[in-house]
C-alpha cells in the first residue's frame, strides 16, 4: 500500500502505560498504518510507580514506525521548583507557626490550602512532562508531518501542543478528547474546574481540527466558547479492532456469564446492581445457581459490605483480580453477556473505550447507564438499557437479557452489523483520514 503521508502522535496515554486511553490510541495508530499512514509516536516512559500492561507491545512494534519515550525528570524545574518549594516548605512553615502563636487557628489550614492549590496547578498526573514533551516534539522534522495528534486525557498535552503553535504556527494540530475538559461533570474540587476552564480557552483555541468522542461532549466544548471559529470539528468512536480478539469460536460456559471489565468505585456502583439481582434469585431461586456475575478489575472494599453484596459474594458475584488488556478481550469475547455500569449522574457526556471493545466482541450488552452518549450507543446496537439508578429497570433489564441468552445457540441477532461498524477500526481510520484530508485542503 502507498504511503498516504506521515503523522506524528503525541499522547501521555500510550503503551505499555496501563490507564484506559491507551488502547484507543494504539488501535487508532493500528488503523491509520494500515491505511497506509506512516506513524511516529512521542510518548512517555512510563513512572515507576504507574501500573504496566505489556500486552500491547507487539502490536504497537508492528503499527508504529517510531516511537520516543520520554524518561521522567528526578527534579523540579522551572515553575515547578517553585511550587514544590511553597507546597513542600513553606506552606507547613506557616502551619507550625500559626499552631504556635494562635490556639483557635484551623488544624491543617494551610496543608487544606496546599491541595486545593495544587489541584488547580496539576491538572492531571503528567503536569510535571510539559517541558520535556515539548523539546521532544520540536526536535522531530515538524514539516513532514501532514498532522500532529494529540491525545487527551491526560488535558496538560494541550498546553504543551499550544507552546509548539506559537513557536511553529504551520504545524497542523488535531486534539483529540477522549473526555470533556472544561465543565467535566464527574469534576468536584472549584479549583480545578476553574483550571480546566481557564486551561481550555487559552490552549484549544490554537488547535486547528477539535475530535470528540460523543456529540455531547463536543458541544459542551462548543458552548464554553473554547473552539477558534477557524477550527473544524467532528465526532469519531473510540475503536475496536478486531485482529486482537481470539480467532476461535467463543468458549461454552456451564453458567450464564456476565461480565464487566473495568474500576468500580464512588458513584460508578454495583449497588443497585446488587439490590436488582438479590431480588431476581429470590423470585427465582434457580438462577442463584445458574447465574455468575464476574467484576473483573479494582473494587472499593466499602462498596462490597451492603447487605445486598454479602447476600450475593462467592454465589451469584465474583470478585476477578484485574487482567492486561487483550485478556480482557477474551473474556469479553467469551462471555454471555457483557455489562457496562456507569456513574448514576442526571445526564452522561461519556463514551467509555471499554463500551466499544465490548460491541467488538459481538457479545449481548447490559447497560446501567444514564442518559448520554453511551445509552444511545448501547440502544442503537441493539444492547439492553436501564436506568443506572432505578433497581426495578435493572431488574426488568436483566431477565430479558438473561431470558434472551439463556438455551439459545445463536445470540449474535441482537445486535446491528450497522450500528457496530461505526466502532470498527477501519472505519475510525476512514473518518480521521477525512479529517486529516480535510484539514490539510484548507
Amino acid at each position: 500500500m502507498s504511503e498516504l503521508g506521515k503523522l506524528l502522535f503525541v499522547t501521555y496515554a500510550f503503551p505499555p502505560l496501563h490507564v484506559a486511553v491507551a488502547p484507543c490510541v494504539t488501535k487508532v495508530l493500528a488503523g491509520l498504518s494500515r491505511a497506509g499512514f506512516s506513524v511516529d509516536v512521542v510518548c512517555v516512559s512510563a513512572p515507576g510507580s504507574a501500573a504496566l500492561d505489556e500486552s500491547l507491545s507487539d502490536f504497537v512494534k508492528q503499527h508504529a514506525r517510531s516511537v520516543v519515550r520520554l524518561l521522567p525528570s528526578t527534579q523540579p524545574t522551572g515553575l515547578a521548583k517553585y511550587k514544590y518549594v511553597f507546597g513542600h516548605w513553606l506552606l507547613p512553615l506557616i502551619d507550625r507557626s500559626m499552631h504556635k502563636w494562635f490556639s483557635r487557628y484551623p488544624m491543617e489550614w494551610a496543608s487544606s490550602l496546599y491541595r486545593g492549590m495544587q489541584a488547580a496547578w496539576a491538572i492531571d498526573p503528567m503536569n510535571s512532562f510539559q517541558g520535556q514533551m515539548f523539546e521532544a516534539i520540536c526536535q522531530q522534522p515538524l514539516g513532514e508531518y501532514s498532522a500532529i495528534i494529540s491525545w487527551s486525557p491526560y488535558h496538560s498535552i494541550n498546553r504543551v501542543m499550544a507552546k509548539v503553535k506559537r513557536h511553529h504556527p504551520g504545524t497542523p494540530w488535531i486534539a483529540q478528547f477522549s473526555d470533556p475538559w472544561a465543565g467535566n461533570p464527574l469534576e468536584t474540587e472549584w479549583q480545578a474546574r476553574l483550571c480546566a476552564k481557564r486551561n481550555e480557552l487559552r490552549t484549544v483555541s490554537r488547535s486547528d481540527y477539535i475530535i470528540h468522542n460523543s456529540e455531547r461532549s463536543l458541544e459542551l466544548m462548543k458552548r464554553n466558547g473554547s473552539i477558534s471559529r477557524k477550527a473544524s470539528s467532528r465526532v469519531i468512536r473510540h475503536p475496536f479492532d478486531e485482529t486482537l480478539y481470539p480467532k476461535r469460536p467463543k468458549a461454552r460456559n456451564n453458567t450464564i456469564t456476565l461480565r464487566h471489565v473495568g474500576t468500580l468505585f464512588g458513584r460508578r456502583s454495583p449497588e443497585l446492581l446488587f439490590r436488582a439481582l438479590k431480588g431476581i434469585v429470590e423470585e427465582r431461586p434457580e438462577l442463584r445457581q445458574r447465574l455468575r456475575v464476574e467484576l473483573i478489575g479494582s473494587i472499593e472494599d466499602k462498596l462490597m459490605t451492603t447487605e445486598a453484596a454479602k447476600s450475593l459474594v462467592n454465589t451469584v458475584v465474583h470478585i476477578v483480580p484485574p487482567t492486561d488488556y487483550v485478556r480482557s478481550l477474551e473474556l469479553m469475547y467469551d462471555a454471555d453477556i457483557n455489562l457496562l455500569i456507569e456513574a448514576n449522574t442526571d445526564s452522561n457526556l461519556f463514551m467509555p473505550s471499554k463500551l466499544s471493545d465490548y460491541i467488538g466482541a459481538s457479545r449481548p450488552i447490559l447497560g446501567l447507564v444514564p442518559k448520554g452518549p453511551a445509552r444511545d450507543a448501547i440502544r442503537n446496537v441493539g444492547g439492553w438499557i436501564a436506568d443506572a439508578g432505578d433497581v426495578r429497570e435493572i431488574s426488568s433489564a436483566l431477565l430479558q437479557v438473561i431470558d434472551y441468552v439463556n438455551g439459545r445457540q445463536d445470540t449474535n441477532s441482537w445486535i446491528c452489523d450497522r450500528s457496530r461498524e461505526e466502532f470498527n477500526s477501519a472505519r475510525v481510520a476512514d473518518e480521521y483520514r477525512a479529517a486529516i484530508s480535510e484539514l490539510m485542503s484548507k
